[in-house]
């Protein structure tokens, strides 16, 4: 059985109840007393969980439908943006903005 050994100024700030009781604070600095404790007293290290196993996911029907939808969805938007910032692009052409014009295809890069 592993022991622990403990001066009577640990004993005194110990959280331990068992420990705190035993009152060793008599003794003198050159002849020491020591606690024997037990080792489920002591204070182990924690262990790290382990990782869980990698699961696969299973895709259902109705999730499948919802991916395609949302993918379909953010297609649909991006050409939108395209095909109003390309109006916009033209009308800026148009009125000979150029300083719209940059800004405008500042966006059209950000787009892409």
């Amino acid at each position: 059985m592993n022991t622990l050994r403990l001066t009577d100024r640990q004993c005194s700030e110990s959280q331990n109840p068992e420990i705190q009781g035993n009152d060793l604070s008599e003794s003198n600095d050159s002849q020491r007393e020591f606690l024997t404790i037990s080792e489920p007293f002591r204070r182990r290290k924690i262990q790290p969980f382990p990782k869980p196993p990698v699961i696969e996911r299973i895709e259902t029907p109705s999730q499948k439908r919802q991916r395609e939808l949302t993918a379909k969805t953010l297609e649909v938007h991006r050409a939108n943006l395209k095909k109003l910032l390309d109006r916009r692009l033209q009308t800026a052409k148009e009125q000979g903005d150029t300083n719209l014009i940059r800004l405008l295809m500042a966006e059209a890069e950000s787009l892409k």
